[in-house]
């Protein structure tokens, strides 16, 4: 349904998004991964458009897990129905037994959306989250986290993915 991400926004303010995330940024998310990454968390996985891609080029062995906090789009991921998949009903940063040493954590979460305090805590988290060289994925419509990244990060790689609507920064950060 073309028009889910826009009634969601509309029942949860949390929902940051007004349409799905366009191909493109699919296509960019899936290039910074490798097929050496075997733990994948993604924050805020709406429908599942980038986990169903993900799943199609990743092993047998790597596991993706979906941390997604509305209810509507938790019960759409609960359906794909792959193995390596596991969807959980919460928020990010409050799942700390499930993203111990990833290889890769994907968030397009509206960070603009929450208190600085929260921005904070939620990338602290998935610093230490995350396996040595390992990569924190950022997708916003704005760069606002850009300096909490740079605190906590090594190196912050940002770029602008304009054939979305609305344009995505897109931030690369390596541990």
């Amino acid at each position: 349904m073309p028009f889910t991400f826009l009634k969601e926004i509309f029942r949860d303010y949390k929902v940051g998004a007004v349409t799905k995330s366009s191909s493109f940024v699919v296509k960019k998310v899936l290039s910074e991964i490798g097929p050496s990454d075997k733990l994948i968390v993604e924050y805020g996985p709406g429908d599942g458009v980038v986990i169903k891609p993900l799943l199609k080029i990743l092993s047998k062995d790597a596991k993706i897990v979906g941390i997604e906090p509305n209810q509507n789009f938790f019960q759409k991921l609960k359906k794909i129905g792959d193995k390596r998949f596991e969807a959980i009903n919460g928020y990010a940063g409050k799942t700390e037994n499930k993203i111990h040493r990833a290889d890769i954590v994907i968030s397009s979460i509206p960070f603009t959306l929450m208190s600085k305090k929260e921005r904070e805590e939620i990338i602290k988290f998935t610093h230490q989250a995350l396996r040595p060289g390992g990569k924190f994925i950022v997708y916003q419509y704005s760069t606002l986290v850009l300096s909490i990244l740079k605190k906590y990060f090594k190196t912050v790689d940002v770029s602008l993915e304009p054939r979305n609507l609305p344009p995505y920064f897109f931030m690369v950060c390596r541990k």
